[in-house]
């Protein structure tokens, strides 16, 4: 995959979602802490460059969650992300901003619904 261009990027270590979901309750973002949580990512970039040899530079947040802890001890770790990764894509976010602005183009270049 790699050798075909394909870009390999970070999907965190064990994939914790939040405890809502009642499969993430054992690995759940409400358990973890800004530290734990960069220490799953950079463990999981260890281990794809690694394996892999390349540098993961995007990051997708598993189930498009983008926080830990709870309650008043709730944060964002989007700054994290921001540090260790060029990009970080959520859940089903892209569509939004990305076909919206494919039809603008198209029609403008006069393409139309074949272009995309």
């Amino acid at each position: 995959m790699v050798a075909s261009g394909h870009e390999i990027g970070n999907h965190s270590l064990t994939h914790p979602c939040t405890g809502n979901f009642p499969w993430s309750k054992s690995n759940a973002l409400e358990n973890y802490t800004l530290e734990q949580m960069r220490a799953q990512l950079m463990e999981a970039n260890k281990n794809i460059e690694s394996l892999l040899g390349v540098k993961s530079e995007v990051f997708a947040y598993p189930c498009g969650n983008t926080f830990v802890g709870r309650g008043r001890d709730t944060k964002s770790y989007v700054p994290v992300v921001a540090e260790l990764f060029l990009l970080g894509r959520g859940w089903l976010d892209e569509d939004r901003m990305i076909l919206p602005s494919a039809i603008l183009l198209n029609s403008q270049d006069g393409n139309g619904w074949k272009g995309l």
